[in-house]
């Protein structure tokens, strides 16, 4: 519908476009939408390339998700006001209605306001917003809401969560709401850019609007309660309806505010999740072989068998690729995990060298790995390519290094996720489907018989990783003998 607008910096735009629009538009707090939109009207074309080539950070405390969400609703209204969609010259029908649902969105906050008062208010007061509701009524509203949940899950291609949708609806309606007012509001606004480091501060401005939607629900279901204990209730069937409602949002609300205020991020910088692994060495004497967690270029999480770590100071040196590059890091503190003993450490005086590998890692691999595991829909419904799940059981996701003995050689790979009869390995060799193979985790002293069921090679330039799929016989196989110490 050549209607794609660039979000914020990842979008390449002609220079003459540009110049033919006058530059970047700086009336709104929204520049994007509002400089596509003039593209747009002005005759020039938009295309979505569907390829990763830069990563963002979405938000992850409740304060700059709230500011960041406020800036977009109250920049979509100062657009609307400037060059009104439905109005500018140049737009084709479906620009105009794609343009103008962008913009309408923010209006959902009063559409949910209304939804998650309506049961209390028939709780508390008796009076029901349908005229009439019978068993015609909720059998058409059925079939409405179960449409509804089957558009949602089409026009998503499987990767739609309604349950995730609701409990953000329920955590931003406030915020939409505010935001509206910059259709009304002539000051000019201040653009804030997204906090991107964690602020550890309480978001009461948008955690009351919750908790007051929770305490107004709960009165209505203690009233209503009430009212049919002692027989004045004169609609069972609209109590029970408004009851089933009314437990729902109350659920909703308390999951938002308990999420809100669980939800702390200390660190300044994000660390990406890298799960490959390592070798470690300690200045006591401690070595082995372990899984670097995450990374960044100032900090990592290193999983070790062994526990406690005795040392200040932690060597690493990657097994699969660069094994030249060596990393030191300080030990700022340990925990016990299920897996094993969770090091974090600070990477310090690294060499420029250094630093530059750890970034263009974690972009080109640790990144992409990430975006392969997750990217995919979690359920068929919808998705473009049907995949059929042949597991019969639950797995685990655990990261855990696996010794890998196969044709004389002895090779370490990492658990994607696990179980007591299957694995998903991540694996620097490709390895023939039907190959028999031994295996091991620093969990377990006895190695399993293992065969290769199916392979898929993950090519993230410039590195070449392999994601092996084995099934573990249920018995286990004795562990291979070692000569006794001397």
């Amino acid at each position: 519908w050549n209607a794609a607008f660039f979000c914020g910096s990842c979008a390449v735009i002609r220079r003459r476009a540009l110049d033919e629009i006058g530059g970047f538009a700086t009336e709104t707090v929204t520049e994007d939408l509002h400089t596509s939109l003039r593209l747009h009207a002005r005759g020039w074309r938009s295309i979505y390339h569907n390829e990763i080539l830069a990563y963002g950070l979405a938000p992850v405390e409740a304060v700059p998700y709230h500011v960041q969400r406020l800036r977009w609703g109250q920049g979509a209204m100062q657009v609307f006001r400037h060059d009104n969609p439905l109005l500018i010259r140049g737009l084709t029908l479906a620009q105009r209605i794609n343009y103008l649902a962008s913009m309408t969105t923010y209006f959902d906050g009063y559409q949910k306001l209304i939804f998650y008062l309506a049961p209390p208010t028939y709780l508390l007061t008796g009076i029901l917003p349908i005229h009439a509701l019978d068993r015609i009524f909720i059998l058409r509203f059925a079939l409405y809401y179960a449409s509804m949940l089957l558009a949602f899950k089409l026009g998503s291609r499987g990767h739609g969560a309604h349950l995730l949708t609701e409990h953000y609806n329920m955590v931003r309606f406030y915020t939409y709401i505010k935001s509206t007012a910059g259709l009304f509001v002539r000051r000019r606004l201040r653009f804030v850019v997204t906090p991107k480091a964690g602020t550890a501060a309480t978001p009461w401005a948008a955690i009351l609007p919750v908790l007051l939607v929770m305490v107004v629900t709960d009165a209505g279901i203690f009233a209503g309660t009430l009212r049919l204990a002692m027989g004045r209730e004169p609609n069972t069937l609209a109590y029970a309806g408004n009851l089933l409602w009314s437990t729902w949002h109350v659920w909703l609300a308390a999951w938002a505010i308990w999420f809100t205020l669980s939800k702390v991020e200390r660190r300044a910088l994000h660390r990406a999740r890298v799960a490959i692994p390592v070798r470690y060495a300690t200045e006591e004497g401690q070595a082995g072989i372990g899984v670097l967690v995450d990374l960044h270029e100032e900090g990592a999480g290193l999983l070790i068998p062994e526990a406690p770590l005795a040392a200040a100071r932690v060597w690493i040196s990657f097994l699969w690729f660069d094994d030249h590059i060596g990393i030191q890091g300080e030990v700022v503190s340990q925990r016990e995990t299920p897996d094993g003993l969770h090091v974090r450490l600070r990477l310090r005086a690294l060499h420029p060298t250094i630093r530059d590998f750890l970034a263009t890692f974690v972009i080109l691999f640790a990144q992409r790995k990430f975006m392969e595991e997750v990217g995919r829909p979690i359920d068929r419904l919808g998705a473009q390519e049907w995949y059929l799940d042949r597991r019969r059981g639950w797995r685990g996701r655990r990261h855990l290094p696996v010794r890998v003995q196969w044709a004389g050689q002895e090779i370490w790979g990492v658990t994607q996720d696990v179980s007591d009869r299957g694995a998903l390995l991540l694996f620097p060799r490709l390895l023939p489907r039907d190959a028999t193979l031994r295996l091991s985790t620093w969990m377990e002293p006895a190695a399993y018989e293992a065969t290769v069921v199916h392979t898929e090679t993950l090519d993230l330039p410039p590195y070449v990783v392999h994601r092996v799929g084995v099934r573990i016989r249920p018995s286990l196989v004795p562990a291979p003998s070692r000569p006794p110490a001397s």
